[in-house]
């Protein structure tokens, strides 16, 4: 079984990127080298952020857009799924909350020109 970091890897290069430079990109928008997200294939709208550093063993990779809530119960957040699943995470929601947030921020500074290009 591959570990989470290598399909990320693999899935980065089907896509025609690498891990590396995806996360290079998301430095470079959000001004920090720390578990930052990465954007697996922006066109179809494959966004990945970690819960804790990426080379952690209790590191959970969670797909941002299938997302719908997460919710605190003692030292474990409760993420909650649009097809009605849910995964416990031992992290607080603040990481959960900020990890969420800079993905967000990823996704507009990629989308920007998509968005804005009559515009410019």
């Amino acid at each position: 079984m591959d570990k989470p970091l290598n399909i990320l890897k693999e899935s980065c290069l089907y896509y025609g990127a690498s891990l590396q430079g995806r996360q290079c990109a998301a430095s470079a928008v959000l001004g920090t080298n720390r578990m930052l997200p990465a954007a697996i294939n922006p066109r179809s709208g494959i966004y990945m952020f970690p819960t804790s550093s990426g080379k952690s063993q209790q590191c959970i990779w969670l797909s941002y857009y299938l997302i719908d809530s997460f919710k605190t119960s003692g030292q474990y957040v409760h993420i909650c799924f649009y097809d009605g699943s849910m995964l416990e995470v031992q992290a607080s929601r603040r990481i959960i909350d900020n990890q969420y947030k800079k993905t967000s921020q990823v996704i507009a500074n990629l989308n920007r020109p998509l968005l804005f290009q009559s515009v410019f």
